[in-house]
């Protein structure tokens, strides 16, 4: 493994995806357990080396939107952008950053799991 580069994860990344595919195909789930992310933390834990936040499936940003056609798009179907699921590589959630850029549906989401049901008037005067 190169720790020089990023950790080595950008090989090690593509093998296990890889792995994790093939492991559903034969039906072998012992492999498929989320493991990227949280081996990906304990790494940088290790060797202090941090991983940059735009790196794919375990970078800080990997799984997170804030362009309000992207927010829409993963609220209604997160296949339309995400090609996994956060949870399957360890990830505990994705999140839907609240920008200039976002959207009605993401910001009535995002008030809603504080508890608040915004009105229709009420996101216009936001947005």
């Amino acid at each position: 493994m190169e720790l020089g580069n990023e950790l080595g994860m950008l090989r090690w990344r593509k093998w296990w995806w890889r792995w994790r595919c093939a492991g559903q195909l034969w039906g072998d789930d012992e492999h498929s357990d989320g493991g990227a992310f949280p081996t990906s933390r304990m790494l940088t834990e290790i060797t202090g080396a941090q991983v940059a936040p735009n790196k794919a499936i375990v970078g800080a940003n990997a799984f997170a939107h804030e362009a309000g056609i992207h927010q829409d798009g993963i609220i209604k179907n997160p296949l339309t952008y995400e090609i996994m699921s956060p949870q399957s590589v360890g990830v505990p959630a994705r999140s839907l950053v609240l920008g200039k850029h976002s959207g009605r549906n993401a910001l009535r989401l995002s008030l809603r799991d504080l508890g608040y049901e915004a009105s229709d008037e009420e996101l216009a005067e936001v947005l």
